[in-house]
């Protein structure tokens, strides 16, 4: 995807908010974090947000977004 779809924004939004226990550091708008489920969702074979049913969307979009802290936080860890 060259330019993030507006539709996979406003949903992966809406889910970072849900799960704001363990998101809270993810700005749900942040082009980064968006390109990442982007990718994320293209390895997945998923072209099309909207074609997708909700249900398995939500479930690539919760498994980015532990994926997506997995890697931050390694990278946060200072190396030894």
């Amino acid at each position: 995807m060259s330019q993030i779809d507006p539709y996979l924004a406003k949903v992966s939004g809406r889910i970072v908010r849900m799960f704001q226990r363990y998101a809270q550091n993810i700005n749900p708008e942040d082009v980064e974090f968006l390109t990442f489920i982007s990718g994320r969702l293209e390895r997945s074979n998923i072209k099309d947000p909207r074609a997708v049913p909700y249900s398995e969307l939500y479930k690539h979009i919760k498994e980015g977004i532990r994926e997506y802290l997995r890697q931050r936080e390694s990278q946060m860890r200072p190396k030894k």
